[in-house]
Order: C-alpha cells, then structure tokens, then sequence
C-alpha cells in the first residue's frame, strides 16, 4: 500500500488542528505548535509556531516560523493569523512537505515503513489510515 499524495485535515476547535482554514477564498492554511523535545539535559524543550499556506491544490507556497515566548504563544499566533486576513476555520487537504528552520526539518513528513505521515519536529500529530483527516497523537 502507498502513502496518498494528498491528506485531508480536519478542523478540531480546542484540538492541535484548531487553526487550519482558508484564506483568500481558495488558499489553505495550517498553523501549527511544534513542541521540540531536548536531546541533552542542560538544554529545555523548544517551542514553534509555524504557519503553512498552500494553494488551493494543497502544494504548500510559503511558510513561516517562529519561536515565541513561552507567554507569548496566543500573541505569536494571533499575529500570523492576522496575515490571513480573510480567513475562515474549515477543512484542508494538502499535500506531505518539509522545509527547514534553525537546523531543524519541519513540515508533514511522510514515513512509508509505518504508513504515517506525521507533523514535524516533535511527533505531536500523526495522520494514517483511514486517511479521514483525523489524527493521532
């Protein structure tokens, strides 16, 4: 069996697909919190926000990272969505990506050995079958 080339990612309020939508009519949104566990002791967990856009194909156009405050979450969030002016929480699907920020891969990266494509850094979501943009964490 193969991965898809497009998941659907269903829109969750108070879940961690609380901001995935539209904008600009057709365009998709997805943003994101990436909890980034520490590899060594001395150092602490960081914490993303990143927001995906795509077209209304679901190939990712741009993306943007951040790492906010720990106080300055919902500000941090609330200034990217602001850049999505119109936009309207809904449904997406759109397509597995990665990019890179400080060193780290990020995006939904597919894992043909399980049949998962998970969000990443930090493992918090996974999507498989059914494929019915429900996730797992």
């Amino acid at each position: 069996m193969s991965l898809p080339d497009k998941i659907p990612i269903r829109w969750m309020p108070d879940l961690h697909t609380a901001h995935v939508g539209r904008f600009h009519d057709s365009e998709q949104f997805f943003l994101a919190y990436h909890l980034v566990p520490s590899v060594t002791d001395d150092s602490q967990s960081r914490e993303y926000i990143a927001l995906y856009c795509f077209d209304r194909a679901g190939m990712l156009t741009s993306h943007k990272i951040v790492r906010p405050m720990r106080l300055a979450i919902g500000e941090a969030i609330n200034t990217l969505l602001a850049e999505l002016v119109p936009h309207h929480f809904t449904d997406i699907c759109v397509s597995p990506f990665q990019v890179t920020f400080d060193d780290r891969t990020f995006g939904l990266i597919p894992d043909s050995r399980l049949q998962t494509i998970t969000l990443e850094p930090g493992s918090m979501i996974t999507f498989m079958e059914p494929w019915n943009g429900e996730y797992y964490t």
